[in-house]
């Protein structure tokens, strides 16, 4: 039947396409091949992995470089401290010395014997230097006591006014020695009358900078980057890289360091190196600390980053590659034998099962046999159905048959029959249409209340109530309990509550075990006596209740009627 329509009507094909694009009806779609849709498959499980590789990768390279600005951090503020600690003990040193009893009593010999011994002591090539007032030196025990010294320098005569201003300890800039011959710096000590605030001399000591070069060795390698200590001048003091031909110069790195827009301050180097500077004050003096880290230094971390994510990225692409070639081979081999077990359905031959690798494959010529067998069911399957839509055609004519006469037996004038019979057929209309929204299996019990009061009472009329639990029923016993609901609110309109402006109808249900009560409650509408002929309504109710198998009880009040339906579970779907 199908098989025969199938050899001559177009069967429009449709095109279902990778990642979710919207499928296009026609013959004339691009296709690709089975391995090209596994490579686009193990590329996209493998995404994921390569985002969180990635993901990894990035935060280890960030990582390495705060590493690096934390270690350069660190190192500029334990230099700064080591310096500090060093230039604070060597002011001690010389301010006890400037108490010494010799220089009180003008024994300059013994003063000399004394700080040479000091000096000799520091281990560092210090020198101690005597001033008077004038710059003139006193005594320098870089030299033997008793020669002739020249007249102090510039430098020295400066700290000399600086002294007798601030009358405390002193720290020079950078400057090459008169008498050492080298870069130095000096620490200046005012030396008081004893008893007073007065100052007689200016003492003097005389540092080599390589002190200060020792202590940025022991803290900042050359590999970390530049480490160097600069004077309130921006000159440098002390340097790890280059010492020599830098020292005394204006540090370039230092003196055109500026912040970026996160707050780190660039710089490049005289060679023209680009440059990040951290920096740290030397407390209690004008000099600070800096460390420079070449920005490609910094930036190394990023390379590594970008050649391992290409390297990586490239390997998962060509084993997707690889892996969709192995895996198509495979699965295109067993498709092709389905090919031609479809190709033999059509034809309406005896198809025989195939044993492949893919356990789906094997399944759907499995599928493929039995829809063969199924094919040959379908015909006396059809016939089944529609013997069965006869015999429902059938029962619902004898019910609409039924309805027609009992409606004429009581109402013979035309107008009158006419009203109620059309009533009727849409209350039994009403519950068919519920029961075709799901396919004759079952229907709720207050859709099946909803759809034979509303019509009746008005969708949003207050003069009407149905609540309960959720009770669904199979589908002849929801058109009869439909009936008999329609039958109690048509009377209700006619002779009871619904038939006045105050009363209201109630119709609620409840489960009791294995049973359920549906109780229908007139209220608000005139007294109503007990009917003295049995119509057609009264005899559906009660035949409507031993349909399915239930008790009926029935009360006419003063307010009303009062109906109580009480049925098996065994309704129930």
């Amino acid at each position: 039947m199908s098989r025969g329509l199938s050899s001559t009507l177009s069967v429009p094909r449709l095109r279902v396409p990778f990642l979710g694009g919207a499928a296009t009806r026609g013959t004339n779609t691009r296709s690709l091949p089975l391995r090209w849709h596994l490579a686009r498959l193990c590329a996209g499980v493998m995404l994921p992995v390569l985002g969180l590789v990635g993901f990894m990768l990035w935060q280890a390279c960030l990582n390495e470089r705060d590493h690096m600005e934390t270690e350069a951090q660190h190192a500029v503020h334990t230099v700064a401290s080591d310096v500090m600690r060093d230039i604070v003990a060597l002011t001690a040193t010389m301010q006890a010395l400037s108490h010494a009893e010799a220089l009180q009593d003008g024994n300059l010999r013994r003063f000399h014997n004394m700080a040479s011994r000091l000096a000799v002591a520091s281990s560092s090539n210090v020198a101690v230097v005597l001033m008077d007032l004038n710059g003139q030196q006193l005594v320098n025990t870089r030299l033997p006591f008793g020669t002739l010294l020249p007249f102090g320098n510039p430098e020295s005569r400066e700290a000399i006014v600086d002294v007798l201003s601030i009358k405390k300890p002193r720290l020079s800039s950078v400057f090459v020695g008169t008498t050492a011959k080298e870069p130095i710096f000096v620490i200046s000590v005012p030396v008081f009358r004893s008893g007073s605030e007065q100052v007689t001399h200016v003492l003097h000591l005389s540092v080599p900078v390589e002190r200060l070069r020792s202590i940025i060795l022991s803290t900042v390698s050359e590999e970390m980057g530049i480490g160097l200590v600069t004077d309130a001048g921006n000159r440098t003091v002390a340097r790890n890289r280059g010492h020599e031909n830098y020292v005394t110069n204006v540090s370039n790195m230092v003196s055109k360091a500026v912040p970026d827009d996160e707050g780190k301050l660039r710089s490049v180097t005289l060679t023209g190196t680009p440059v990040t500077v951290f920096q740290a004050p030397i407390r209690g003096t004008p000099w600070k600390v800096s460390v420079g880290i070449a920005e490609e230094r910094l930036n190394a971390p990023v390379r590594r980053f970008i050649f391992l994510m290409g390297a990586i990225s490239l390997g998962m692409l060509l084993l997707s590659f690889l892996l969709a070639t192995v895996i198509g081979r495979v699965v295109t081999g067993s498709l092709h034998a389905l090919v031609g077990n479809a190709s033999a359905l059509g034809r309406n031959e005896v198809v025989l099962p195939v044993a492949t690798p893919v356990r789906e494959v094997n399944e759907v010529s499995r599928a493929l046999v039995n829809a063969s067998h199924d094919l040959r069911q379908a015909g006396e399957h059809q016939d089944i159905l529609l013997n069965e839509l006869n015999h429902r055609v059938k029962n619902t004519m004898s019910t609409i048959q039924s309805m027609a006469s009992q409606t004429a037996r009581y109402h013979p004038q035309p107008g009158e029959f006419l009203a109620r019979f059309e009533a009727r057929l849409l209350g039994l209309s009403a519950s068919h249409n519920l029961l075709t929204r799901t396919r004759w299996e079952s229907a709720d019990l207050w859709d099946i209340a909803q759809v034979e009061l509303a019509p009746i009472c008005g969708e949003e009329s207050l003069r009407w109530k149905a609540e309960g639990p959720l009770v669904r029923l199979k589908a002849e016993p929801a058109v009869a309990l439909g009936m008999a609901i329609h039958e109690l609110a048509t009377n209700a309109v006619k002779y009871g509550a619904l038939s006045n402006d105050t009363g209201r109808v109630l119709l609620r249900w409840s489960i009791a075990g294995d049973e359920v009560k549906l109780v229908w409650r007139e209220v608000g509408g005139p007294m109503v006596m007990p009917p003295t002929r049995r119509g057609f309504g009264s005899r559906l109710i009660p035949s409507v209740v031993r349909q399915i198998n239930g008790t009926l009880e029935m009360e006419y009040g003063i307010e009303g009627v009062v109906c109580r339906i009480t049925f098996k579970g065994d309704v129930l779907a």
